[in-house]
């Protein structure tokens, strides 16, 4: 999987990335047409 590094990131949350389910959610705001894929929606 390839990772985006944004210098934008200091807003986000320190634990986003190590938090499963905080990280779901802020995945699954993404709109499916993006092809996001996460284990608890957006597919």
């Amino acid at each position: 999987m390839s990772k985006i590094i944004d210098a934008n990131m200091h807003w986000l949350p320190g634990d986003l990335f190590s938090d499963a389910k905080l990280l779901n959610a802020f995945l699954d705001c993404v709109p499916k047409q993006y092809g996001v894929h996460t284990p608890g929606g957006a597919d």
